[in-house]
């Protein structure tokens, strides 16, 4: 019988200059992948959005227009 100790798991996070999907852009995709145990593999990118960071995006996730 498998338990979630035998599994592989993968997640995936977004981060964007807001919620608006008209204006909005993408400015950090970061992916992990992981058992219960130990990391196994990790990746992060910051992503230039072409356009300026509001600073009420800023705070939650701590990504600047300099850093991109």
């Amino acid at each position: 019988m498998r338990t979630l100790d035998d599994e592989i798991f993968v997640c995936i996070d977004c981060e964007t200059t807001g919620l608006d999907l008209s204006v909005d852009r993408v400015v950090e995709v970061a992916v992990i992948k992981f058992t219960t145990k130990e990391v196994l593999e990790s990746y992060e990118t910051l992503i230039d959005p072409e356009r300026d960071i509001p600073e009420s995006s800023t705070f939650f996730h701590r990504i600047t227009d300099d850093m991109v």
